[in-house]
């Protein structure tokens, strides 16, 4: 955390770490988001031959 505090700018790490916090809406927020764009790699179909 201390090297992206300094490559933002932040003169106290606390700031970084208001950045740092995510929760599961704003991920899903973003998962909506990327799949908005047609050619993006969340849209592409897994094929029938590969199992995951």
């Amino acid at each position: 955390m201390p090297l992206i505090s300094e490559w933002l700018g932040h003169s106290n790490e606390e700031t970084t770490r208001i950045y740092a916090r995510v929760t599961d809406e704003m991920k899903r927020q973003a998962q909506r988001k990327l799949e908005e764009y047609k050619d993006s790699v969340f849209n592409l179909k897994t094929p029938k031959n590969i199992k995951i």
